[in-house]
């Protein structure tokens, strides 16, 4: 069985092509999930006209309260009954072939629980911009660890109920690429298999990498240049780490039993996640007192490795010098 999660938001522009796309597939999906975060436009009265002449089931939910779009999504999420989840915004377009793509990778590769294709960057007309997703990403990362979007994401069944729910705050695509890392079950499919449309309304357009105009190495490197932190953005990934972190103590159990990983793998990245942390704590205990008391403290924790996860002597330079407080 093959679910569609949906989270919709004021779609009404460009939803319909969207919708429309699935209908197009080579192999059709069994269900579509739609959860609304209080659209005032149109969008849920066009899906509920297409549903009529829909060859597959359509389910509506209109949350109550605005969620914000990655709490919306984890409720899509929890609601699908498929053995295979695809993940859908509501502003792109799916080329024919992408179901049928995704299901031969996944039959062929049984161990993989999480997959995610490349994409075609479109202008809002869906004219090719003429550069891929992975392409911009490889300019200046692996594509493994830092490829993470949503709407070309399709995970199994038994991985999602370990995931959910997500996080609290937590982008939902981040979550789950980052369980899939941990668990050594994360595949990439170097075929395009969307047109992912770029306008001024999109969540994700401040990143670099999502540009609405084609970016070349150049720019990239220097629009994704290292940003040290600040105690306030210190605290707000001890949050996330500390999150995830609980979830790699909850899941091990889960993750042996299912025959995700090797638990030795997995033991791994708990480790690291718990130096990861480990640290994090022991620079926002340095920054958190005045710079007369902070050297003593520096020293120990250049000796331990710390600045490695930052960026090296210029944080430690920067822990001498600011002030912080």
């Amino acid at each position: 069985m093959i679910s569609i999660a949906m989270a919709t938001f004021n779609g009404s522009f460009h939803i319909l092509e969207q919708l429309e796309s699935f209908n197009r597939q080579s192999i059709q999906p069994d269900e579509l999930i739609v959860f609304d975060d209080g659209s005032t436009d149109n969008t849920v009265e066009i899906i509920k006209e297409f549903s009529n002449s829909s060859t597959f089931l359509i389910r509506i939910y209109v949350n109550d309260l605005t969620l914000g779009y990655s709490q919306n999504f984890s409720k899509a999420l929890s609601k699908c009954q498929g053995d295979f989840i695809f993940l859908s915004d509501q502003d792109d377009v799916w080329l024919d072939n992408k179901i049928e793509t995704v299901l031969n990778k996944f039959e062929s590769s049984e161990h993989i629980h999480l997959l995610i294709h490349d994409l075609d960057f479109c202008d809002t007309n869906l004219k090719l911009l003429g550069q891929t997703k992975i392409e911009r990403i490889s300019k200046v990362a692996d594509p493994m660890l830092r490829y993470v979007t949503g709407m070309a994401t399709v995970v199994r069944k038994d991985f999602l109920k370990m995931c959910l729910p997500i996080l609290k705050r937590e982008s939902h695509d981040i979550w789950l690429h980052k369980c899939a890392l941990a668990l050594n079950v994360k595949g990439i499919i170097y075929e395009s298999l969307s047109l992912y449309r770029r306008h001024d309304s999109n969540v994700t357009l401040a990143d670099p990498l999502n540009s609405i105009t084609n970016i070349d190495a150049k720019n990239l490197i220097v629009n994704n240049k290292f940003r040290d932190n600040t105690k306030e953005s210190l605290m707000e990934s001890i949050y996330f780490i500390e999150g995830f972190h609980n979830w790699l103590i909850n899941s091990s159990g889960k993750a042996e039993f299912l025959g995700f990983t090797d638990i030795n793998y997995f033991s791994k990245e708990l480790d690291n996640i718990s130096a990861r942390l480990n640290f994090m704590k022991m620079r926002v205990d340095i920054i958190s007192v005045p710079r007369v008391y902070r050297i003593a403290k520096i020293f120990n924790f250049y000796k331990l490795g710390g600045y490695s996860i930052f960026s090296g002597y210029k944080s430690l330079l920067k822990d001498i010098l600011n002030k912080y407080e």
